[in-house]
C-alpha cells in the first residue's frame, strides 16, 4: 500500500498504520525509514532537531523529549512524577495507607511497603535479605569462647586474644573467621626504657608490661585496704582511704560515754559507763576498810565543817549532789521536799563551839 508522504520534507513523517518514522533524504530525493533508538544517553542535551526524539539526562536522571511548537523546539521533561510517598515509623502498621507508602517497624527493625496485587493490598516486607541466608540483624558478643548457635555475619570479640571474628559461610561450610589478628601483627612497638617498678617482657610485637607492687622501700602499685584489713592492722602492702580510716578509728574510740552514778560505781558491774575522778574518790572512801565511810558522824571543833562533810543541823540538801550520802541514810532523818532533797540529822553539842558533822 502506497504511503501518502507530506509535501513538507523538513519534518519527519510517522505512518499511522505501521507506526514507523520516515525522514526525507535530500541527497537521494526520497523518504527513508528512521529506526530511532529508545533514547540517547548523554550528560548534555544532544543537538538533534527531531520532534519526539528521546534523551536520558544521565546527570539529572530524567527522561526528556524534543518538543517542537511554533517553529521552535525545546527539551521537555517526560519522566513521570510518582505520587507522594508517606513514610511512617511506629510499632504498629499505620492506618489508611495508600499504595507505595513505607512503614518502618520500630519493634522488629523491618521496612514494609504497602503493595497492591491481583488479590488485594497489603504490607510487604521490603527489607533486604542477604544472599547468604543471614538474618537481617547482626549479633555482637564477647567472651573467652565463641557463642553457641551463631548465624551468618554474627561478630565475636575474643577477650583472651583481643581478636575479632565474623561467622562466615563459604562453599564448604560455616565457621568463625578472624577479621583482626592482634597477636600476629607485624608492626613492632617502639622500645620502652623501663625504670623503677616497670618491667617489660615478651617481644616487640607482643610486649607484656608489668608493674611491681609497692613496698616501704620501693615505689610501685598498691590497692586499697578493706575495712577488715584496716581493723586487723597486719598488712603493709595496702593503703587506707579517709573513709576506712575514720571507720577504723570509730571502732576503737567511743564517741561519748555516760557517767556512772554513785550507786553504779559502788556496784561495779557496768561496762558502758565512765567514772570521774571525784566519783572514784568517793567510791574508794566509801569502800570497806578504806578511809572514812560515807555517813560517818564526827565531832569537829569549828563552826565550819571540814571538806567532804556536812553540818548535822537538819538542813535539806540535794539528793543528786549528795547521792552517795542519800544512798546511805536515805530519808531516815526526814524526806526533805519529798522529791529532790533529803534531811540531814540534827545534832547539837553542849559546847556551842563544837559541831557534829556527817561524811557526805
Amino acid at each position: 500500500m502506497a504511503l501518502n508522504f507530506p509535501t513538507d520534507t523538513s519534518q519527519p513523517y510517522f505512518d499511522p498504520v505501521s507506526g514507523l518514522k520516515y525522514i526525507y533524504n535530500s541527497s537521494i530525493g526520497a523518504w527513508e525509514t528512521a529506526i530511532q533508538p529508545p533514547a540517547v544517553i548523554f550528560p548534555t542535551a544532544p543537538e538533534i532537531d527531531i520532534p519526539g526524539f528521546l534523551w536520558w539526562d544521565e546527570v539529572a536522571g530524567r527522561l526528556k523529549i524534543w518538543y517542537v511548537s511554533g517553529g521552535s523546539g525545546v527539551w521537555v521533561d517526560a519522566t513521570p512524577t510518582p505520587p507522594p510517598v508517606t513514610v511512617n515509623t511506629s510499632q504498629t502498621a499505620p492506618e489508611n495507607p495508600v499504595e507505595g507508602d513505607l512503614w518502618w517497624d520500630s519493634i522488629n527493625g523491618r521496612l514494609y511497603v504497602y503493595y497492591t496485587d491481583t488479590d488485594g493490598s497489603q504490607w510487604v516486607d521490603a527489607s533486604p535479605v542477604p544472599d547468604n541466608g543471614a538474618r537481617g540483624n547482626t549479633d555482637i558478643s564477647q567472651g573467652t569462647s565463641p557463642p553457641s548457635d551463631p548465624e551468618i555475619n554474627d561478630l565475636w570479640f575474643d577477650t583472651t586474644t583481643g581478636n575479632l571474628f565474623i561467622y562466615y559461610s563459604d562453599a564448604d561450610s560455616s565457621q568463625w573467621v578472624i577479621t583482626q589478628n592482634i597477636s600476629s601483627q607485624t608492626e613492632a612497638v617502639e622500645a620502652i626504657t623501663t625504670s623503677g617498678p616497670l618491667t617489660v617482657t615478651g617481644t616487640t610485637t607482643n610486649p607484656l608490661i608489668t608493674i611491681a607492687d609497692a613496698t616501704t622501700a620501693a615505689t610501685g602499685i598498691t590497692r586499697l585496704a578493706t575495712a577488715a584489713e584496716s581493723i586487723a592492722g597486719t598488712s603493709d602492702s595496702v593503703v587506707l582511704t579517709p573513709k576506712v580510716l575514720k571507720s577504723t578509728i570509730d571502732s576503737y574510740v567511743t564517741a561519748g560515754a555516760n557517767l556512772a552514778s554513785a550507786a553504779e560505781v559502788s556496784a561495779g558491774t557496768s561496762t558502758t559507763t565512765a567514772v570521774t575522778p571525784a566519783g572514784l574518790k568517793t567510791a574508794l572512801e566509801n569502800a570497806t576498810g578504806y578511809g572514812t565511810p560515807c555517813g560517818t558522824i564526827i565531832t569537829f571543833a569549828n563552826q565550819t565543817p571540814p571538806t567532804g562533810y556536812l553540818k548535822c543541823d537538819g538542813s535539806k540538801v540535794s539528793r543528786g549532789t549528795y547521792s552517795a550520802l542519800f544512798a546511805v541514810i536515805g530519808t531516815t532523818f526526814g524526806i526533805g521536799d519529798g522529791a529532790t532533797t533529803f534531811t540531814l540529822p540534827t545534832l547539837t553539842h553542849e559546847n556551842s563551839n563544837i559541831i557534829h558533822c556527817i561524811k557526805s
